[in-house]
């Protein structure tokens, strides 16, 4: 396995019981007590703990993007799976710019298949394809400004 992909696995495990416990504000200490259970490869650790302080950084802006995209879900309506997967391929989409959007949607909607139910896969691709297109518009708009 890749260890991007087997660090966005990781990611997701941690991202899942950061969401269950309610406790984004122990992120520090939860993420060292999950590493010392874990033996990680270096490369898996670090990209790892970056997606999910990214991912827990900016929380607040993935869950707006995702509403916009969602009209009809709101994320504390959806599965901890979903709204976790989402959130970090978008952190991926908007914040790492040396993965293409591609990858996070494939990488995404593969975890989705692993981890969710049966149509996890198919929301997590719907949701995050409508995101882009929603971010491309932001961008168009602001390059007609410009």
């Amino acid at each position: 396995m890749h260890p991007r992909t087997q660090a966005r696995e990781e990611a997701l495990k941690l991202l899942y019981l950061l969401d269950q416990w309610g406790e984004l504000s122990a992120l520090a200490s939860r993420m060292r007590s999950y590493f010392s259970e874990a033996a990680l490869p270096d490369a898996v650790r670090n990209y790892t703990e970056a997606l999910v302080r990214g991912t827990a950084g900016h929380l607040c802006e993935l869950d707006a993007l995702i509403r916009r995209a969602s009209a009809h879900w709101e994320t504390d309506r959806m599965s901890i799976v979903d709204r976790n997967l989402l959130r970090l391929a978008l952190y991926e989409i908007c914040y790492v710019a040396e993965v293409p959007d591609a990858v996070s949607i494939d990488e995404a909607v593969e975890l989705g298949k692993k981890y969710g139910g049966p149509k996890t896969g198919p929301f997590i691709n719907g949701v995050l394809d409508a995101v882009r297109k929603v971010l491309r518009a932001d961008t168009a708009k602001v390059g007609e400004t410009m």
